[in-house]
């Protein structure tokens, strides 16, 4: 089975190195990249499992590089509400299902 791909979009090159290094550590291949456009890019051409995205990039920000990936590739599921809001919205949707603690 081929390590999961997790795509890293972060200026600041500290912070994109250690999360790249601790998610290569725990067994993962991890592509890098330091500015919008150039993660946007990877993100439409390369198979990744997860994308990891700063909101304030260089060129393309986060949630732009988030839409595009998420227009391009129907199949793709996103998280970007907090775990407070999935609780809220799962017990408004159905008020006789227990709530999911996170």
């Amino acid at each position: 089975m081929q390590p999961r791909r997790i795509l890293v979009v972060e200026d600041d090159a500290a912070i994109r190195r250690g999360i790249a290094d601790a998610l290569a550590f725990t067994g993962y291949e991890v592509l890098q990249s330091g500015h919008g456009d150039e993660g946007l890019r990877i993100a439409l051409s390369a198979p990744v499992d997860l994308l990891l995205l700063d909101v304030v990039l260089p060129g393309t920000g986060g949630f732009e590089i988030l839409r595009s990936v998420r227009s391009a590739r129907t199949t793709c599921r996103s998280s970007s509400s907090p775990p407070a809001a999935r609780r809220q919205t799962a017990s408004a949707d159905s008020a006789s299902a227990p709530t999911t603690t996170w």
